[in-house]
């Protein structure tokens, strides 16, 4: 493989786990606002299967974390230092999607309430 074929593939990598990372904050909230039957629809799941839904998702994005440290790890000329210092980098800009999203749900959560 090519460089840019190990960037493209980081890419897809990130995006993916930043999208359900944007879900497990959706979830999250629900569960704060004690509102567990949105958590269904979120998932589009019945609510008969929102708990083992749940379950597998949590087993899905345990195994994440594994599928990025191998992606990092084959990369040409990877060292510690540079695995090292992309975990925070990803971690702050998961933050700053999530915080947009969140953003975003209660600006369109207001506009559907006006109505």
């Amino acid at each position: 493989m090519t460089y840019s074929r190990y960037q493209v593939l980081n890419l897809v990598t990130f995006v993916v786990t930043q999208f359900a990372m944007g879900i497990t904050v959706l979830i999250a909230r629900y569960l704060g606002e004690k509102r567990p039957e949105q958590i269904g629809s979120v998932m589009q799941a019945p609510k008969e299967a929102v708990e083992l839904t749940s379950v597998y998702v949590r087993i899905c994005g345990g195994g994440i974390f594994f599928i990025i440290a191998y992606i990092m790890s084959i990369q040409p000329d990877a060292s510690l230092t540079k695995i090292g210092l992309a975990a925070p980098v990803s971690t702050m800009v998961g933050i700053v999607l999530n915080v947009g999203f969140y953003i975003y749900l209660g600006k369109r959560e207001k506009k559907i309430s006006k109505k």
